[in-house]
């Protein structure tokens, strides 16, 4: 319990806007980057925070296809990991995927468009790559609606496809 109270405290750490007007939460930060809208931050304890404001939070069951499925998409998301930007939140560890692959400790902001950015994780390239058929539909049209955003398109290296 003492654990779960010192996590919620680091959810909610306040610091001032860029007027240094107004305290707000990171977690109400992030729905604010990605143009989302919520109520209050007992709403944002919620799992499905991330699924409704990110992209790719998955957990794929299957081990990974035994060659990287590189074509536009891939490419696309590759440009978009190229320019990203890491959110500020740290956690206490990092998220495995079934196949060996590991992210980092952070989220990372993808930017898009209008100064907005999509929260995701290190392994977004992996699981475009690797995982494709495991993508679900709803989460693959939020992938195909973020690659827009890419201004190019790269080849995706070793370790942008293990998540590094």
């Amino acid at each position: 319990m003492k654990l779960f109270k010192k996590l919620k405290k680091l959810l909610f750490w306040k610091y001032k806007d860029k007027d240094n007007k107004q305290e707000i939460s990171l977690r109400k930060r992030f729905y604010r980057l990605c143009n989302e809208t919520c109520t209050s931050d007992e709403d944002l304890l919620d799992d499905m925070t991330y699924k409704k404001v990110g992209i790719l939070y998955i957990e794929p069951k299957q081990q990974r296809s035994s060659k990287p499925v590189i074509d536009e998409i891939t490419k696309k998301m590759t440009w978009l990991w190229r320019h990203q930007e890491e959110s500020g939140i740290m956690y206490f560890g990092t998220h495995g995927c079934i196949c060996g692959a590991e992210s980092s400790s952070n989220d990372h902001l993808l930017p898009l468009k209008n100064s907005k950015y999509m929260l995701t994780n290190s392994l977004c390239v992996h699981y475009v790559a690797y995982h494709r058929e495991e993508i679900p539909s709803e989460e693959m049209e939020k992938v195909m609606e973020v690659i827009k955003e890419a201004e190019g398109e790269c080849e995706p290296n070793s370790k942008e496809l293990m998540g590094e």
